[in-house]
């Protein structure tokens, strides 16, 4: 199974939303780059459409190594074979720096 890229964004304080939707995976690899190690961390979610709702709040602090995050997909809306979302991404804190953050995600298929 492949890895496909949803896209790359420098988090900003506002939400952000990934290009790709996604579709029944709940496997995604967080890939991030930076031309000065950024003090910060970012806020990843699950957007579900059908409810204009987010779900699955995870944290993410600046690491040169990939993170594998698993982002369940409730299973009420499983149930009701609502299963595509989009991630989004936004900042914690103000940006002290410009630190060139940024951050790629991955879907795997």
């Amino acid at each position: 199974m492949p890895w496909a890229t949803l896209g790359t964004i420098t988090p900003s304080i506002e939400w952000q939303t990934f290009n790709l939707a996604v579709t029944d995976t709940e496997t995604f690899r967080i890939i991030q780059s930076w031309s000065k190690r950024p003090i910060n961390a970012c806020t990843i979610a699950q957007f579900f459409p059908t409810f204009q709702a987010q779900t699955g709040f995870r944290r993410i602090y600046p690491n040169e190594r990939h993170i594998i995050l698993d982002l369940r997909i409730p299973s009420e809306f499983r149930k009701q074979s609502i299963i595509t979302r989009s991630i989004q991404i936004r900042r914690r804190l103000p940006e002290v720096a410009n630190a060139g953050w940024a951050v790629e995600i991955q879907a795997f298929y």
